[in-house]
């Protein structure tokens, strides 16, 4: 039960998204007969998806800050050569596409791709003139409150948020 509240308690973007994307990996479970997966969760230092896993199930984090544990890795997911090809039953990242500079994001996806058997999930906000608009918003708020830009909101208007149809394209050349 503490365990259940303990995930209860999590911030609602963070329990929304990493439900949703268990419900996909358990999809993908039941699809393919597995009984035990290994997940790939790039940078999920602090996503908090091991709550939602099913106990066989093995998770490994990727993520560039540092960090500690079994499978914790510190690393560059634009070139991940800690992996080999197919490592994984599933690779997924939650707001982490977003951060990444436009042309380093085909790499992204080229090796999310690879070091994956078949199931590659990615969460990220996509650009719509409504979402830029209410991140601007969001982020001069801050400012006000805070006398600083939020360091994420600062980097999605920098880089400028991906192009869900070049998203598409980088997949189908995958």
């Amino acid at each position: 039960m503490d365990d259940i509240l303990d995930t209860l308690s999590l911030p609602p973007d963070l329990y929304s998204r990493n439900t949703l994307i268990t419900r996909g990996i358990r999809h993908y479970k039941q699809q393919q007969g597995l009984a035990r997966i290994r997940v790939l969760d790039i940078g999920g230092k602090e996503g908090q998806l091991h709550r939602f896993l099913e106990e066989e199930d093995q998770l490994t984090i990727l993520d560039v800050r540092p960090g500690d544990g079994e499978h914790f890795g510190q690393g560059d997911a634009t070139a991940m050569t800690m992996f080999r090809d197919g490592e994984f039953d599933v690779v997924v990242s939650g707001d982490v596409y977003e951060h990444i500079p436009p042309e380093r994001r085909s790499l992204f996806v080229r090796e999310a791709c690879r070091v994956s058997k078949g199931l590659v999930i990615l969460a990220a906000p996509f650009h719509k003139p409504q979402v830029h608009q209410a991140e601007v918003m969001v982020n001069r708020y801050f400012h006000q409150l805070l006398g600083r830009d939020h360091d994420w909101l600062r980097e999605h208007l920098q880089h400028g948020l991906p192009d869900e149809a070049e998203l598409q394209r980088f997949i189908r050349e995958q």
